[in-house]
């Protein structure tokens, strides 16, 4: 699913380390066996190429030794990688809608979809409203919109309390794809 954009770059820099030194990389034979590396022009590129991706190998190092928390791009997603999302068979929240929508992308890099951007989206819409439901809580719940596009509210337990949460059938997973598209303008 998700490519590991550091797996890449460390196989890539390997390749273009073994051709810098006249060595076939893909092959049994170590010759190389034409006359490219014979080439100055082409040793400089190479040697350029190895440079950046060693730049790009430590700049994703060191996000990963910032726990991924600083320097990710911001979430995005291409229309393959859209157009491959795979939802369970089941009822699923919108955390779940994160978590398979984020198996698409490398979040070494990239910030992942958060279920909190989604909500504000659908909340700012018109699809979900805060209700105060308890002396200073709130929670969301699905407006009339929302109802009418597959959300529903249904009661949850966790560690024996009871709680209402929205859930998202098929109509309302089909709903929230669309609804990420209108967010990241696909």
């Amino acid at each position: 699913m998700k490519d590991n954009l550091l797996n890449k770059l460390i196989r890539s820099k390997e390749i273009i380390d073994l051709l810098i030194e006249g060595e076939n990389p893909f092959e049994e034979s170590k010759d190389v066996g034409f006359d490219l590396i014979n080439d100055i022009r082409y040793i400089r590129w190479l040697h350029f190429m190895s440079d950046y991706v060693t730049g790009e190998i430590q700049n994703i190092t060191q996000r990963k030794g910032n726990n991924g928390l600083k320097n990710r791009l911001a979430f995005k997603i291409s229309k393959e990688e859209f157009m491959s999302i795979k939802f369970p068979d089941y009822d699923i929240g919108i955390s779940q809608f994160c978590k398979t929508v984020n198996e698409m992308i490398d979040t070494d890099v990239m910030e992942p979809l958060k279920a909190v951007d989604i909500n504000s989206f659908l909340v700012q819409k018109g699809y979900l409203k805060k209700v105060m439901y308890s002396e200073n809580k709130m929670r969301t719940e699905p407006t009339e919109l929302g109802y009418n596009n597959g959300m529903l509210l249904l009661d949850g337990f966790s560690y024996g309390k009871k709680f209402v949460k929205i859930s998202y059938g098929d109509e309302g997973k089909h709903f929230l794809l669309v609804s990420l598209q209108k967010m990241l303008s696909l």
